[in-house]
């Protein structure tokens, strides 16, 4: 009983972790069809945020290497790196969405309703895909 309950205490950190990078990637990894969405976007999310998130996970992997006294694949070094991954990953791409809404704002982009219709389209879909789904103008 002992062993199901730490197991689960050092897991379920990790595993909400996973479905919060999960969700927050499915959520802000799209394009924008507007000068305000491609900065939101375009350069806040997909270059400032992912920017951010590679850098952590290479510096918290770093840490922890250098805190196992070089061992590689050390506890530490795993540990860094899978907290930067789980956790480090959708708050550098949140921080990218805000510098992309503040990089915006700076500019004077405006939003555009005419063309900002529902969510953004996926980085994954074309522009012939994302046209062609309802309600898509």
């Amino acid at each position: 009983m002992t062993r199901v309950v730490v197991l689960g205490a050092i897991t379920s950190p990790f595993a909400l972790g996973a479905w919060w990078t999960v969700r927050t990637w499915k959520r802000l990894w799209r394009y924008g069809r507007s000068p305000w969405e491609r900065a939101v976007y375009d350069y806040g999310v997909r270059f400032i945020g992912i920017f951010t998130a590679v850098s952590q996970v290479l510096i918290f992997t770093w840490l922890g290497w250098i805190s196992d006294s070089g061992v590689f694949v050390g506890p530490l070094m795993m540990g860094g790196t899978l907290a930067a991954l789980f956790i480090g990953v959708p708050v550098s791409l949140h921080f990218g969405y805000f510098m992309g809404r503040t990089l915006a704002t700076i500019a004077g982009a405006e939003r555009d309703a005419r063309l900002e219709v529902g969510d953004p389209p996926h980085v994954s879909e074309t522009a012939v895909e994302s046209d062609a789904r309802p309600g898509r103008a």
